[in-house]
């Protein structure tokens, strides 16, 4: 298996998102997979199979976004961020893209944390907002979502 080419996938990925930083997942993308699953005419199977993957595509691509924007905001998240298990290995040229700000901290982070569980997820942004997620999350209002 070739070895991956951390910058180069990194950078792509903030070219494939745009200037802004690109659209993070919102209640309009799970209103759409509510109204394609309503809408469905055909047999309900095969997008039954499909619709958890995108539910977690949307989940972990909102997760990052959100990793992201914190560690780029400054204090003091990036330096809470210094709890975090990553496995980076800094070369002259990743060292170099940070420098010249090709990339963020806050990209190359939230692209090398696992996001693939809820514990994951849970403690990532536990590390970062200094407070258990979950209590935080319980404490959120809804705004009238879906």
């Amino acid at each position: 298996m070739a070895k991956r080419d951390l910058l180069s996938d990194l950078i792509a990925i903030k070219q494939r998102s745009g200037i802004r930083g690109g659209r993070i997942p919102d209640r309009i993308d799970l209103q759409e997979l509510k109204n394609l699953w309503e809408t469905w005419s055909g047999p309900k199977e095969p997008i039954a199979r499909l619709l958890p993957a995108r539910l977690v595509t949307l989940i972990e691509v909102f997760s990052r976004s959100w990793v992201q924007k914190l560690i780029n905001h400054g204090a003091p998240y990036d330096e809470r961020a210094t709890e975090l298990k990553v496995d980076v290995k800094f070369d002259l040229a990743l060292v170099r893209s940070l420098h010249t700000q090709a990339i963020s901290l806050g990209l190359l982070l939230s692209n090398s944390v696992l996001l693939n569980s809820i514990a994951g997820i849970a403690g990532v942004f536990t590390t970062l907002l200094a407070r258990d997620f979950f209590d935080w999350l319980a404490h959120v209002r809804g705004r009238g979502l879906i």
